[in-house]
């Protein structure tokens, strides 16, 4: 008994240790991948700059087609620059409103509800949701719609003070996440994750993170896609491999142009933690240009406030090795 306890311990302290030098690797390959950031960040701009020119040359008497592009900008710009995200969300309203077509106008205030929410913006992405028929849209624009308001009813849960508005909220999310879970089609993405976030809820740790890893392995995931999924199992694990699944959701973020994320921040905030200052400043200054530049002002306030403490860890941590040498020298002179 006591030498197959010995070696149940040695095992797992082995994929420990696996699991911290896989995520050491990585590090510096996220390293490698902030330093080429700018050539990911050109291809997405020439792309954005071919699809502005398309839009420019296409007839006002088609707005079929302007509807198209636009829809492939708000694509581009989402997690991109929250401004222009914004206003090619407003511009497919308004197209949809052209085209006198109401599940189009539904979709593009879907689109605009969910950048509103990445912002905060509750009242008005619950006032879109609220003028939604669902009944009117095609089963994969209903996943989105459930998507949303799941997602609204849980972020709403987290804002609220009152324990009261906490259940209710999130058990309006639960009834949304079921309804998107029903509408995803077999085999896909969005079956697999809602999936997965829907036997987390019912405390199904193991079956999720399991659903969670086929995704991981599957061909199904864009790099934003994988980035997510990483970040949600390596919030049902610990120790290691945790660290190596925010790091990978990282460069899954860098190498899509995903500006609007949190890996890079918790990443910056876990070494920071462990005490490896110089790490962390690095990824919490990355992710403050990140923030910068997409325009989430509140998150820049959130790193902030965070680098100001890393740099007084630092000072004080400065003003310690200062002190235990000076300390060493009065030694040496004592006993010299």
């Amino acid at each position: 008994m006591k030498l197959l306890l010995w070696s149940i311990f040695i095992f797992i302290c082995s994929h420990q240790v696996v699991f911290a030098n896989e995520a050491d690797s990585l590090l510096q390959v996220l390293k490698a991948e902030i330093s080429k950031k700018q050539s990911y960040d050109d291809q997405k701009q020439k792309r954005i700059i071919i699809l502005k020119k398309i839009l420019a040359t296409t007839e006002q008497t088609n707005p079929d087609k302007q509807y198209f592009i636009c829809d492939q900008l708000y694509k581009e710009y989402k997690d991109f620059i929250f401004d222009s995200a914004h206003v090619y969300a407003e511009k497919l309203l308004v197209l949809g409103k052209k085209l006198n077509s109401v599940p189009k106008q539904y979709e593009s205030r879907i689109k605009l509800s969910s950048i509103q929410l990445s912002w905060g913006m509750f009242k008005e992405t619950f006032d879109n949701i609220r003028q939604i028929n669902v009944n009117m849209l095609p089963d994969s624009v209903k996943v989105r719609y459930y998507e949303l308001k799941s997602i609204a009813y849980t972020d709403l849960s987290i804002y609220n003070t009152d324990k009261f508005y906490i259940a209710e909220s999130r058990e309006e999310s639960i009834k949304a996440l079921d309804s998107a879970l029903m509408y995803s089609r077999p085999g896909s993405y969005e079956k697999y994750r809602h999936t997965a976030e829907r036997l987390k809820i019912s405390g199904r740790k193991k079956e999720a993170i399991l659903y969670y890893r086929r995704l991981l392995q599957s061909d199904l995931l864009s790099s934003h896609q994988r980035a997510m999924v990483s970040n949600d199992l390596s919030n049902l694990l610990q120790g290691p491999e945790t660290v190596k699944l925010i790091t990978e959701a990282a460069i899954y973020d860098i190498r899509s142009s995903t500006k609007e994320t949190l890996a890079i921040y918790t990443l910056g905030n876990i070494l920071f933690s462990d005490g490896k200052l110089s790490d962390a400043e690095l990824l919490l200054k990355e992710a403050l240009e990140q923030a910068q530049f997409y325009g989430n002002k509140l998150h820049v306030r959130e790193i902030v406030a965070v680098l100001t403490t890393l740099s007084g860890e630092k000072l004080i941590r400065s003003e310690t090795t200062k002190n235990r040498t000076l300390s060493f020298l009065i030694v040496l002179l004592i006993v010299a």
